[in-house]
């Protein structure tokens, strides 16, 4: 990945810019923007802009603004409502691994915050930092009070809480303060850098789900992706998994985006691979590279699945009473057909539901690499309807109660 000509030796951090209305999103935006671009130790763009508070630099609805420091590319993105922000985190149009929530220190946590923060957990951002807007404008025991509310937040929600950061300042001193090395939100962004990271993914088992495969003028066949964790360097064995028999390969050539040749490449990158393939034909779409031993092919799996109500983009029902109860699901480019053999919400066996978390048991048609703690989309006659997460692989001896805390499984 280059911004500028510059080269990413490591994993992108895309970030999604949430919070409720009126806690000052687009000023949050505006801010970093300017703070980026007067940086002399980042270098950046802005995307998506349409002349706000500064004019053709602006960053507006739905904006973006990228960065690179350290030798690291940063992606904030912005929506220009909650709501937009909930269809494409749930349905997987953002690579997001993680979230700016903000919260205004006059509103305190809302039920909106919660709501929010429920769908970036459901959505796989298991990363997040909060940043308290409008700070100056109440006394230092609402303050507090703000905190200790975030902090219950965290902790009812599934967090860390004491390992999430909470960065306290105001959206408005940005502006009026001037923003520079020493402004108030050099404090934000420093904490944006240093929360938001893949060192964590790096250092799990490489897994890299197939995107496309693409004919060399050689007449030879390599595989594209991009490597959602792990490093692969020449030379290693690499499993091919899913829809079909498991079978091992060598890499033997390795490029980055750019047509770069490299030894090795880490979680984040985007590349192109060279396998010594035979007559089993090259790996393709809905299959994944993954290390020996690391991951297994299933049918069969419970998991508890964020169904959109109406409101969000979904159905007013979900998933027809028949005898044979089907959906798609989609796991990391695999779209399969599945037959959903239980659903639960709210502690009891349903027929139906109206959105909202529920338990599900699925039959798949055929077999993809999966493992628990996936997350995958599913598609309800022809439209996508929610986002899950794996919690049992393979066929479970008993019924399974449904869990909210996600990050419990």
């Amino acid at each position: 990945m280059t911004i500028d000509g510059a080269v990413y030796q490591r994993g992108e951090a895309n970030i999604g810019l949430v919070g409720p209305g009126g806690v000052g999103k687009t000023t949050v935006a505006d801010a970093v923007a300017l703070l980026v671009s007067s940086s002399a130790g980042r270098r950046g763009s802005v995307s998506g802009q349409s002349g706000g508070r500064w004019g053709d630099a602006a960053p507006s609805a739905s904006s973006r603004v990228e960065w690179d420091f350290e030798g690291r590319r940063f992606l904030l993105a912005d929506w220009s409502s909650p709501e937009d922000f909930i269809k494409d985190a749930i349905r997987g149009a953002e690579r997001l691994n993680g979230a700016l929530l903000l919260v205004s220190a006059r509103d305190g946590v809302t039920s909106r915050t919660e709501d929010i923060l429920e769908l970036v957990g459901w959505a796989g951002m298991t990363q997040v930092l909060i940043f308290v807007t409008q700070s100056d404008v109440v006394e230092r025991h609402e303050i507090r009070t703000v905190q200790r509310d975030i902090r219950d937040l965290l902790d009812r929600s599934g967090y860390d809480a004491r390992s999430v950061p909470v960065v306290f300042d105001s959206a408005s001193e940005g502006f009026e303060g001037g923003v520079g090395e020493s402004g108030p939100f050099e404090a934000l962004l420093a904490a944006v850098e240093a929360t938001f990271n893949l060192r964590s993914e790096i250092e799990r088992p490489f897994l890299m789900p197939v995107e496309d495969q693409i004919l060399h003028p050689d007449g030879g066949k390599c595989i594209t992706g991009r490597v959602d964790r792990g490093a692969v360097e020449l030379g290693d064995q690499v499993e091919i998994v899913g829809m079909g028999d498991t079978y091992t390969r060598t890499v033997t050539h390795i490029e980055k985006l750019g047509r770069k040749a490299v030894g090795r490449v880490e979680a984040g990158d985007n590349i192109t691979v060279w396998l010594n393939l035979s007559s089993l034909g090259a790996p393709e779409r809905g299959q994944v590279l993954a290390k020996p031993g690391s991951i297994s092919p299933n049918a069969e799996f419970e998991a508890l699945v964020y169904v959109m109500r109406e409101a969000e983009g979904g159905r007013s029902v979900t998933f027809s009473e028949c005898q044979k109860r089907e959906a798609q699901f989609y796991f990391r480019g695999a779209d399969v057909t599945g037959e959903i053999s239980s659903l639960r919400q709210d502690g009891r066996e349903v027929g139906t539901t109206r959105g909202g978390v529920v338990g599900m048991t699925v039959t798949l048609a055929s077999r993809v690499a999966m493992e628990k703690g996936d997350r995958f989309s599913v598609r309800d006659r022809g439209k996508v309807i929610g986002h899950g997460v794996v919690v049992v692989t393979g066929k479970a001896e008993s019924g399974l109660s449904v869990i909210r805390d996600w990050r419990a499984l």
